[in-house]
């Protein structure tokens, strides 16, 4: 929850300034997300989901081929992945699923659209 918290603090900064905030995190367990839900209370902003999948194979391929060289935190291994989808919880909000296998520009305008949406909801 350490680098949650870190995220929390620099995503209410930016939300003070009117800024957006993208969180790229898996918020697996309810903690993380309802931090995401209390910025977003707090600051009156919308919280868009965006959920990322990957076929299962394609995933390992990925996982396993990835060096990030990040000094003092190990790379994530496969039972890493499989172990954090054990914990991983449905969200209550409406969310948007995007393969991050399909063409990047296809899943921008996917999400674009989807904000869109989303925004005529609103009013």
């Amino acid at each position: 929850m350490a680098a949650y918290l870190v995220v929390e603090t620099l995503s209410n900064e930016q939300l003070k300034l009117w800024q957006s905030v993208i969180i790229d995190a898996v918020s697996p367990v309810m903690e993380a997300r309802d931090m995401c839900r209390g910025l977003s209370n707090k600051h009156h902003s919308r919280l868009v989901v965006i959920e990322c999948v990957l076929e299962s194979e394609l995933h390992k391929k990925r996982i396993e081929s990835r060096i990030r060289n990040m000094n003092g935190i190990p790379e994530v291994t496969w039972d890493d992945v499989e172990n954090r989808r054990k914990e991983y919880l449905e969200w209550k909000e409406k969310i948007l699923v995007l393969n991050t296998s399909d063409n990047w520009v296809n899943n921008v305008n996917t999400v674009l659209e989807y904000i869109k949406a989303l925004e005529k909801e609103q009013i």
